[in-house]
């Protein structure tokens, strides 16, 4: 048997924020983290192995005020200014703390092995849970307010104020996750190894041990039947255990592979395989119903008095809109009797909805490899790649829009929102789906001359409804996010992924030069010599133009989207982005900013941007000191030919620089790091010492 046990300690401090007016302002996060593993591998025959691994952690992340208390007494707000020759913001970012997390997990993974005869068989398990402090609800519980101008500021008044009323500012949330799984590899003969498999996984419903989530008592959508006579507290299911109505029980994945070599030769081998894979939901996910009214409500208000002394001041009147939603809420009040209680300004709640079951994102995965050597050194591989994902997430933001434009209202929406009784309604549903096809030729050559080096070339297309997960995804570059067209996702939505690059090529060597001479003087100046590199080059990625002032001007009420309206395109010639100097789209081949009377006739991402080329070289000597030391020296160039490479031109239509480029792109490789090296995207020399003993 053979045991292992690990334990790690971690403690930090993040300084969160540093305010430059007052340190009182000022934030932090203390952030430890505890981590231990137990591995127990055990051999219960000379065919039969079993691995135990129990493992649990233990992190914290709360970001906060260094004294909250001191800060609120001091100003009471966090003062943000957009006029940009203003004086510094005042009561730092107190509206975003408190917020973080903490979160314990504990896992237990078991695996059995099994040999016997042909086959070689597995089954194993894998369980998970979380148990999380969700401190979320502590963003904006200091009032936030904004002015757009001095003079706004000069004549007592904000131009708006944004306040949140949790009922707790910490919920314990805890969800699962089980796995379980059984393989089996058989050798038919010396030529053919098939591979069968069958994994379930079953994810918990997360739930709130202060039930604390809220959900509307049938899904939302376009057209809702809800009545605004009807009390908030019969459509709204407030003080629920689940953060969902239901969920997928069991994701079943059937997996199948083989590897095959005529003859047993090792010289050619076709390998290929197929399956279903299941994705687990964020957390991120639970955010979204438990910061639904009633238990925790927010409230914006514009053209305010500011000082507390004022009579309809912004801090009381948004204190007001929220007891007098409470109070209507739990008196078996409706939209109207809300309205008619709250000081004027007021306004209906947002809402997140959600279909009716939440699935698991899948993806049917498919490829087919042949590999073949040509000779002793140099060997050749084509290998075909393609995925299918369904029942993705995709939110839909505005299923309670409106337009008040009285011609030409955009996209069709309605002139009155469907339920008055909410404003901003957003719609999770498993609607997304996405596609890739991907084919990649790889040559290799392996000590020839002292000479090793791959050379791989990909085609590939990938298309999707939205790209990198479609909840508070990670954006590639301008991304659209949500849906574009409320009443038809595949319409704008499906187009190429914002990761989507036709022509890749990727390079990199390493050659130990084999001059040597019979001098020995000689020999150690020419000998011992390595150079070595990398070559990158790829198309550009996809864009989309849109027009940001549309949504505003066209009076889109209650549309989270802004900025997703995509611009009307008229034709004419698209020219390569590839140059600062010259825009490769103009704003007169679109219909004029603002006057976009459809969510757009062009799918996102339908423009293409820069392609990228970057090269490394690194020459390194190695000198022999005595039989056990040497001493290497040399430099690597990072973008040795200085080849500038640019991001993707501006995208909005409104924008003085559409369709011009306006910045570099961050290097893959930088000795200052991806972050810091963005500012740097030149060629960079570096000189390296090294002592080998």
């Amino acid at each position: 048997d053979r045991l292992f046990f690990r334990y790690r300690h971690d403690q930090g401090t993040q300084p969160t924020y540093t305010d430059p007016v007052n340190p009182i302002f000022n934030a932090i996060s203390q952030q430890p983290q505890n981590e231990g593993q137990l591995n127990w591998t055990h051999t219960l025959s000379p065919t039969v192995l079993n691995q135990l691994i129990v493992s649990g952690s233990y992190y914290s992340a709360i970001f906060k005020s260094v004294n909250q208390a001191a800060a609120t007494a001091a100003f009471p707000y966090a003062y943000l200014n957009a006029d940009t020759s203003a004086f510094a913001n005042v009561g730092g970012t107190n509206f975003n703390f408190p917020q973080g997390r903490n979160v314990t997990q504990y896992q237990v993974v078991d695996d059995l092995s099994v040999s016997k005869g042909s086959h070689s068989i597995r089954f194993g398990g894998n369980f998970r849970r979380n148990d999380i402090g969700d401190s979320i609800f502590g963003v904006l519980t200091t009032p936030e307010t904004l002015t757009f101008s001095n003079t706004d500021f000069a004549g007592g008044f904000i131009d708006e104020i944004v306040q949140r009323f949790p009922q707790q500012l910490t919920q314990p949330i805890a969800l699962w996750s089980l796995g379980v799984y059984g393989q089996d590899e058989w050798r038919v003969n010396s030529s053919l190894k098939l591979t069968l498999a069958l994994r379930a996984d079953r994810n918990s419903n997360a739930v709130c041990q202060n039930n604390c989530f809220s959900n509307l008592i049938s899904p939302f959508s376009q057209g809702s039947s809800f009545n605004p006579a009807t009390p908030y507290n019969q459509i709204i299911q407030a003080n629920q255990h689940n953060a969902f109505p239901d969920i997928e029980k069991v994701t079943l994945q059937p997996r199948f592979g083989f590897a095959y070599s005529p003859k047993g030769s090792t010289s050619t081998v076709l390998r290929g395989g197929a399956g279903i894979f299941s994705d687990l939901y964020p957390a991120t996910l639970v955010d979204r119903f438990n910061r639904n009214t009633p238990s925790s409500n927010q409230f914006a208000l514009f053209g305010l008095p500011y000082a507390p002394t004022e009579t309809g001041n912004a801090e009381s009147t948004v204190t007001g809109c929220n007891s007098s939603f409470i109070n209507n809420f739990n008196a078996g009040g409706n939209h109207d009797s809300f309205i008619a209680s709250a000081p004027v300004g007021c306004a209906s709640p947002t809402y997140n909805s959600q279909s009716g079951k939440l699935l698991n994102p899948k993806y049917a995965e498919w490829n087919l490899e042949l590999q073949q050597a040509l000779g002793n050194k140099t060997s050749f591989s084509v290998n075909y790649v393609g995925n299918h994902g369904y029942d993705l997430f995709i939110i839909n933001p505005a299923v309670n829009a409106y337009s008040s434009a009285t011609t030409n209202p955009i996209g069709g929406l309605p002139a009155a929102a469907p339920y008055s009784g909410f404003g901003r309604v957003s719609y999770l549903n498993n609607s997304g789906v996405s596609n890739y096809h991907g084919l990649t030729a790889s040559v290799s050559r392996r000590f020839s001359l002292g000479f090793t080096g791959n050379l791989n070339y990909t085609w590939s297309h990938s298309l999707d409804d939205v790209s990198n997960g479609g909840v508070l995804p990670y954006s590639l570059n301008d991304s659209l996010l949500n849906q574009i067209n409320p009443y038809c996702l595949r319409c704008l939505n499906y187009s190429n992924s914002d990761y989507d690059v036709r022509h890749n090529v990727t390079a990199n060597y390493v050659w130990d030069l084999p001059f040597k001479a019979s001098s020995s003087f000689v020999n150690r100046v020419i000998s011992s010599w390595t150079l070595s590199g990398t070559f990158f080059y790829h198309t550009g990625y996809p864009f989309s133009a849109f027009d940001a002032v549309a949504p505003v001007t066209g009076s889109v009420i209650h549309n989270d989207s802004a900025g997703v309206v995509l611009a009307t395109f008229n034709g004419g010639p698209v020219y390569g982005c590839n140059s600062p100097v010259n825009p490769c789209i103009n704003a007169s081949q679109f219909a004029p900013v603002a006057s976009e009377t459809t969510f757009g006739n062009i799918p996102r991402n339908s423009f293409r941007g820069p392609g990228y080329f970057n090269s490394d070289f690194t020459i390194l000597k190695n000198i022999p000191i005595t039989e056990r030391f040497r001493f290497g020296v040399g430099a690597t160039a990072y973008n040795i030919f200085n080849h500038p490479n640019f991001a993707n031109p501006t995208g909005d239509i409104s924008s003085g620089q559409f369709g011009s480029i306006q910045s570099t792109v961050v290097p893959p490789t930088s000795p200052y790091g991806a972050f810091v090296g963005s500012s740097v995207s030149g060629r960079i020399l570096q000189l390296q010492g090294r002592l080998t003993f």
